[in-house]
Parts: C-alpha cells; sequence; structure tokens
C-alpha cells in the first residue's frame, strides 16, 4: 500500500482542471501513477491531495480489484480494447484507513504530447 512509482519522465499534462475540481477526480498517467488529484477526490479517500500524488493507482483500488485494475489496464495499453472507459461502473474504493466506500468511477483517457495517455476518473456516491 501507498508504494511510489519510481519518476520517470513526467508527462506533459495540464493538471489545472483536476487539482482545482470540486468534484472527487483524480488524473494517472499510462505509468498507472496518479499525478492530480482533487481535494474532494483526497477528502473521499482519507488523504492529504500532496501525499496521494505520485503514489500508483492501487492506491485506491481495494485488495480484491487490484489484479482486474492491472489486467485491464495492461490490456488497454497493449491492445487498445476499452471495457469500462466511459461507462459508469460501481466500485469500491479504498481509503487511506483501509476502509472502503462504494462509488461509481468513470474513467475516460486523453492524448497528450509525445503520444502518452492521462486517465482522468471521476468519482460520485452512489444514488
Amino acid at each position: 500500500r501507498g508504494a511510489r512509482v519510481p519518476h520517470s519522465t513526467p508527462v506533459e499534462w495540464d493538471a489545472a482542471d483536476v487539482n482545482g475540481s470540486d468534484r472527487a477526480i483524480v488524473a494517472a498517467d499510462d505509468a498507472n501513477r496518479l499525478i492530480a488529484v482533487s481535494h474532494a477526490a483526497a477528502d473521499l479517500f482519507g488523504w492529504d491531495r500532496e501525499e496521494l500524488i505520485g503514489q500508483r493507482v492501487v492506491s485506491i483500488v481495494p485488495e480484491a480489484m487490484r489484479e482486474a485494475h492491472i489486467a485491464g489496464f495492461v490490456r488497454y495499453l497493449v491492445s487498445g480494447e476499452r471495457r469500462i472507459l466511459g461507462a459508469p461502473v460501481r466500485v469500491l474504493a479504498l481509503r487511506r484507513d483501509g476502509s472502503t466506500v462504494p462509488v461509481v468511477i468513470r474513467i475516460e483517457v486523453a492524448a497528450t504530447a509525445g503520444s502518452r495517455r492521462v486517465f482522468t476518473a471521476t468519482f460520485t456516491l452512489p444514488d
């Protein structure tokens, strides 16, 4: 838990929309590292925003879902196959204290300079 990914070349992407959002949003690079976190998302997960930036996405993925997360992420990077991108999906998110919170997540992907990709995930509480 909380493992940091070794710094690779930073992705060129403007994090202002995520960092300044009132919604619970995180952004991750194509190395599966969190590169932007809104204050609402940090509050939802029980972290300080600055502590989450630079950590692997699995820091907010419950243990039971990590293998599926990694498999889906790798499948998309290798083949471009989109199973959940753009669709609302009900999942559990992992909080810093080890508890989970039910959320609806919507993941979008954007190309960046130099063909890198950034993934943004918006979290809402289910109805």
